[in-house]
């Protein structure tokens, strides 16, 4: 029986952007993050922290889909899309548009790159594998039950792409536009292993790397064989690496940056508040993880007595002020699935009971609990700064003395936190999709990366399946929500606050395309003269 297609006319490409501005002298852009790129595609490394290497991968690559100046995917690589009846297969037609090293970018570069992170024999194996569950099989080959080439893709055509879902997914072209299903140059890819982790980088997007000196500067030049070159205004983009919030204030004052804050490096309101002047919505949020394969961590009633012991107002207010605030659910405000807190803030009184049962349970006086270390990203103050503020309400409320702060590099704190070698840690947590299933899919699997905590609930598992099949959207809704009631009555993390983004940036910059999530798009951006 025939598949008959829908063409969805309202996601062709209508990018609107401001006129081009008169260039007359070199216009470079620059900004700083707070550690190196782990790697600039996901097909090429699954290490480190994805937040912060895209940042820098949607500016040298360019995907089937790109956000808008309204957050919302548009066409990009795809001309024009259709899709069936059933929303069950995804049609994608290819534009003429090239590698950086000349060669045609074609629809086998797309399935070399989502085949490469879903193959479970690769290097390169996703840490978000649910990302790509939606393609028919995908969970199956990532599983290792059946082959990559029963993956639900077909080309028929080096211009065409088709992709079929287990189910409807009406979050999909979200998803295409993610850096989780950027392409890779199949041509280059395979000669080179590493290929994404050298200034040698092949990219087809809006810039191209002209140096990197690893810990220190990625330089980016204007792209100019990009398909929409025309609307890509910046001659260059200077990323710098700079672990320490101080030093990056001092550089923006001085005129050495063009953005400060959010989305790239987070601030404390002391050090910041008469600097950092707009906010945008974020779907950021801050928790505590357990790695619950710990001894003393195990036991469900000693992790709820930490949070419910924690007074998160007090932190919002005296470290964040307006940038945040508190939370007592899993997912960040912007993405609520309830409009009552789960659990009380700093209810003392419930805390101290449960850690009283738990010690019980436990077998120990609180004396003789061991060391329990609390990881975090050193250089970042304001991580410091509201670790210390937990540890001593812990000491407060609790009585609770051996739970020690341990600063951490970057990339080594968030690879720690991967595979297991921590404690409890200390983290901001976003996702590349705006929909609740992609965080709460964090916490679904024991034997998946992402699942930081080593922890996994049956009933859990149940309800984010069903949501996939979900007959409406308000049914959807119930059991999302009653997924998010068990992670909070496990507490495999504690939540802690909620932020927004807070920013300051040149005067004169224009053009910039801000997420909901944290990303910032500087495709067109551009300054003012």
């Amino acid at each position: 029986m025939p598949i008959f297609f829908l063409t969805c006319l309202a996601i062709f490409f209508i990018f609107t952007v401001a006129q081009k501005p008169k260039q007359e002298s070199k216009q470079i852009l620059r900004f700083a993050l707070p550690s190196d790129i782990s790697t600039l595609h996901f097909a090429s490394s699954s290490k480190g922290c994805s937040i912060n290497s895209s940042h820098v991968m949607s500016l040298l690559f360019d995907g089937l889909m790109r956000r808008d100046e309204n957050d919302i995917p548009k066409l990009a690589i795809a001309k024009k899309i259709d899709i069936s009846e059933d929303r069950k297969t995804y049609v994608f037609h290819l534009r003429d548009c090239y590698w950086s090293d000349g060669v045609k970018v074609t629809a086998y570069d797309f399935e070399y790159a989502w085949r490469n992170v879903i193959d479970p024999d690769t290097e390169t194996t996703t840490q978000t594998p649910f990302f790509y569950y939606p393609i028919k099989n995908a969970k199956k080959c990532f599983v290792g039950e059946i082959s990559c080439d029963c993956l639900g893709i077909t080309i028929p055509d080096d211009q065409t792409l088709i992709v079929e879902l287990e189910y409807p997914a009406p979050y999909f072209l979200d998803l295409i536009a993610s850096p989780q299903f950027l392409p890779a140059p199949i041509h280059y890819a395979k000669k080179n292993h590493n290929w994404a982790t050298t200034a040698e980088i092949v990219c087809n997007g809006p810039y191209t790397l002209k140096k990197w000196h690893h810990n220190s500067e990625l330089l980016l030049s204007k792209n100019p064989d990009y398909w929409d070159q025309e609307h890509v205004y910046l001659d260059e983009i200077e990323v710098c690496i700079i672990p320490n919030s101080s030093t990056v204030l001092s550089m923006f004052e001085k005129g050495q940056l063009d953005w400060i804050g959010s989305p790239f490096i987070r601030m404390s309101y002391d050090i910041s508040r008469d600097l950092l002047d707009q906010q945008y919505e974020d779907a950021l949020v801050y928790w505590i993880a357990f790695n619950t394969d710990k001894p003393v961590l195990s036991n469900q009633k000693f992790r709820k007595a930490l949070a419910y012991a924690i007074n998160r107002k007090s932190i919002t207010d005296n470290i964040f002020s307006q940038s945040a605030t508190p939370l007592m659910a899993v997912l960040p405000h912007s993405m609520s699935l309830k409009d009552e807190p789960y659990f009380e803030d700093a209810n003392i009184a419930l805390a101290q009971q449960y850690l009283r049962e738990a010690l019980q349970e436990l077998s120990l006086p609180i004396e003789s609990l061991p060391e329990i270390q609390l990881g975090y990203v050193a250089d970042l103050e304001i991580h410091h700064r509201t670790t210390q503020a937990i540890q001593d309400q812990w000491r407060t409320v609790l009585g609770i003395k051996n739970i020690v702060l341990q600063p951490i590099e970057y990339n080594v704190y968030f690879d720690n936190v991967t595979y297991g070698n921590y404690d409890m840690g200390f983290m901001g947590w976003a996702s590349h999709i705006h929909d609740p299933l992609f965080i709460l899919n964090s916490f679904k699997n024991k034997a998946e990366l992402m699942n930081k905590v080593n922890w996994e609930n049956e009933r859990f598992k149940y309800l984010l399946d069903a949501s996939e099949y979900a007959a409406s959207k308000t049914e959807r809704h119930h059991l999302l929500s009653l997924a998010e009631a068990i992670l909070i009555d496990e507490m495999p993390i504690i939540p802690i606050c909620s932020l927004k983004k807070q920013f300051a940036k040149n005067p004169k910059l224009r053009g910039e395309h801000i997420s909901n999530l944290q990303a910032v798009d500087f495709k067109t951006a551009y300054f003012e003269d």
